[in-house]
């Protein structure tokens, strides 16, 4: 046993407390070490409070003073760990475990709430150091919900493991409200990661549950994610039903969170139908509502979707002041997916610039900060990368991005994005005079181009680029199927 445990009495005897402090003082630093080895006066002055007994500066003063331990911001900390783990033995197996650790439980709530996934999780543990699983199931979504922005799936998708294992030892029913939120949230990570037939199965069962539910806020949360993935395959005007199911349900709850979210998703939509003045009014209604409620995340998000309509309205530099707003949100923040994000809207303003050395080194940029977390959006970066290699001429660095993207993309759920990348193919076949490849690629693009939109900027500048190549020394069969293309696209 350590020397500090033995002489602790004698440190409480020397802070000369009263005769109730002192009879409270092992109870408190028991708390204390509950809560330790960092003890963050706050929540010890309300733990011990909800305890019904003082925590005392006096005896924090006369561990300090005996070296057992040291201030330090916000509170103080034990020196000694084996002094902690004895006075959190002390209390092993008695009744006051569960008092004390549901005590620490609430006194975090009442001083931070669950105002950020670290108090979250320290609130779930104690929770569940005190057997109640039950109520340790809300803070665990807040813990989910901050990994999940921070870009890191697979601590989100252990959370979520945890919580579904908690739920089956308390034998929750399949139908139970708290398993669908378990499972839209599951979706939404394994969407993101490119799973996207375990997400719509889980999604639509999640979906089933709570609409016989009052949960208008979870149900607003399920149809957004849905309305993602049917915008993402393209299926526009199913997505705007499901969106527009959202902002129903969030009105419902009167979620301003929800409906902002809402709001930035329908201007996605109708950027991509694109209604540009529509979508930047959906876009600026949803970060004013995200800056009233203070959600950094969802700001660079809805910045980086802005910066997009800016520059498919030719506007460069409110294009590159949202992008950058966006990035300088995230890195405050420390949200690395959305500072990606906001790199990769940079990228695309300085190749539609033509500055390829900036283009190049932003979509880099984007691509090593979405990569650890495998995030599907790191192979939008390296297609944009693919486009840069165009640009400069380098067409073998550019075939060999697009067949690696080519084998994504549908993976992803970007199937509708495919024509670009044959386009891209197509492009650089022309430059290495395959002239067979050339000819497949063109009639993919010819055949598939109605489905994503003759009006796409990318698939007109490689459709233009190739037909200058084929011009310059194409066979006559290939100058055939660059000028049908061409027609199709004018």
């Amino acid at each position: 046993m350590s020397e500090n445990v033995e002489k602790l009495e004698g440190v409480i005897s020397a802070a000369k407390l009263p005769e109730e402090g002192s009879r409270q003082a092992l109870p408190s630093l028991k708390i204390a070490a509950l809560l330790g080895p960092m003890v963050r006066t706050r929540e010890w002055e309300a733990a011990c409070r909800l305890a019904g007994f003082d925590a005392s500066d006096r005896l924090v003063d006369a561990l300090v003073s005996h070296g057992l331990a040291e201030r330090v911001a916000d509170g103080w900390r034990f020196v000694d760990r084996e002094l902690v783990d004895a006075l959190v033995d002390k209390v092993r197996g008695t009744p006051a475990w569960k008092k004390y650790h549901t005590m620490c439980a609430n006194a975090l709530f009442s001083v931070a709430g669950d105002s950020s996934a670290g108090v979250a999780r320290r609130r779930a543990d104690h929770l569940l150091a005190a057997g109640s699983s039950e109520e340790a199931l809300e803070p665990l979504l807040m813990v989910e919900k901050e990994a999940y922005a921070d870009g890191a799936y697979e601590q989100a998708h252990a959370v979520l493991d945890e919580r579904q294992r908690l739920m089956d030892e308390l034998e929750l029913p399949s139908d139970d409200p708290r398993r669908a939120q378990n499972d839209w949230r599951s979706a939404r990570l394994l969407q993101i990661q490119g799973q996207r037939r375990r997400a719509l199965r889980l999604l639509d069962g999640s979906r089933q549950v709570l609409e016989r539910t009052d949960w208008a806020s979870e149900r607003g949360n399920a149809a957004l994610i849905h309305g993602q993935m049917l915008r993402d395959e393209g299926r526009l005007e199913e997505a705007r039903e499901s969106f527009e199911d959202a902002t129903a349900q969030y009105a419902l709850a009167a979620d301003d969170s929800g409906l902002a979210s809402s709001r930035m998703h329908r201007g996605h939509l109708e950027m991509e139908q694109g209604n540009l003045r529509e979508a930047l009014e959906f876009f600026e209604a949803s970060l004013r509502s995200f800056e009233q409620i203070g959600d950094a995340f969802m700001m660079a998000v809805v910045l980086s979707q802005m910066s997009y309509a800016w520059l498919m309205q030719g506007d460069h530099a409110e294009a590159e002041s949202c992008a950058a707003r966006a990035r300088d949100i995230s890195q405050e923040a420390g949200h690395k997916t959305t500072e990606a994000a906001a790199l990769n809207s940079l990228g695309e303003i300085a190749r539609d610039r033509q500055d390829w050395d900036d283009a190049r080194r932003f979509f880099e940029q984007a691509i090593i900060l979405w990569l650890p977390a495998y995030d599907r959006n790191l192979h939008i970066a390296r297609f944009n990368l693919a486009l840069v290699e165009i640009g400069v001429g380098n067409y073998t660095a550019a075939k060999r991005l697009f067949l690696d993207v080519a084998e994504r993309f549908a993976e992803m759920g970007f199937g509708p994005r495919e024509p670009l990348v044959h386009a891209g193919l197509m492009t650089c076949s022309a430059a290495e005079e395959d002239w067979e490849a050339f000819e497949h690629h063109q009639a993919r693009v010819l055949e598939t181009v109605e489905k994503l939109g003759l009006g796409d900027d990318d698939l007109i500048w490689m459709v233009h680029k190739a037909s200058v190549l084929v011009g310059e020394r194409g066979t006559p069969a290939a100058k055939a199927a660059a000028r049908e293309l061409l027609m199709k696209l004018r």
